[in-house]
């Protein structure tokens, strides 16, 4: 991570000492430990994720900057190590405190910190409503894992406003080389739950599939009597 061996010695032996003595005096050790994770050496903006995280609450104001490190930081060990900071930070799950970072989580370079985002806003209680637009977007996430607890957390939270997302992905199987069709099984039963929820969406849906088809066949009639007429034009030149 870091590029001087002798600077990241240094720099970690004293990060190591404000990690002793954080939990007595956070106030005096927290600018610096804020400084820390904004260095241009990785391994002392690990050292500083990783003593962020032995404050526990106390490093709240800090969420910010940690969630800056996860989702845009080059270093493994720096995401993880905010990532893990951010975790202690809340008391539980729930505490809003850390809810902006699990959904800035989803965007994180790290695959296996996606799918824990996604999976831990899945449990939250009361349900992440407010988290229902990034969860939607991260459906198209690249990886499997992720792509599987977003569906998951969706259907725990009970968010029908995803239904047409949800059925996107059912009329377009099989999508990005995905193989294995667990994960269509999946939004196929979550729509289902969500439609015996909610009568109303399943004729609404019915409705709006019929102008889907409507559209359909006429885009296709209009392609057609686009083709005649470019045929017959061309015919009309040929012969002229």
């Amino acid at each position: 991570l870091g590029q001087n061996p002798f600077v990241t010695k240094s720099a970690g032996a004293a990060l190591e000492v404000l990690r002793q003595v954080s939990k007595a005096i956070p106030d005096i050790a927290l600018p610096f430990l804020v400084e820390g994770l904004e260095n241009e050496n990785g391994c002392i903006r690990c050292y500083a994720a990783q003593a962020v995280g032995l404050l526990g609450p106390q490093a709240a104001a800090v969420v910010p900057a940690l969630i800056e490190r996860i989702v845009n930081d080059e270093a493994p060990a720096v995401c993880d190590g905010a990532w893990g900071a951010v975790l202690k930070i809340g008391e539980n799950l729930s505490d809003p405190v850390i809810f902006p970072a699990l959904v800035a989580a989803l965007k994180a370079k790290s695959s296996r910190i996606r799918a824990d985002a996604a999976c831990y806003l899945g449990r939250l209680d009361p349900p992440a409503v407010a988290a229902v637009p990034a969860l939607i977007q991260a459906l198209d996430d690249e990886n499997r894992d992720v792509r599987f607890w977003v569906v998951s957390a969706l259907g725990n939270i009970g968010a029908i406003s995803a239904l047409p997302a949800l059925r996107k992905r059912l009329r377009l199987w099989p999508w990005d080389g995905e193989r294995d069709d667990g994960i269509y099984r999946q939004i196929e039963r979550i729509v289902q739950e969500f439609e015996e929820k909610a009568p109303e969406i399943r004729a609404e849906q019915r409705h709006i599939s019929l102008a889907e088809k409507n559209d359909e066949v006429s885009g296709r009639s209009l392609s057609l009597a686009g083709d005649g007429a470019t045929e017959g034009s061309v015919t009309e030149a040929e012969g002229g």
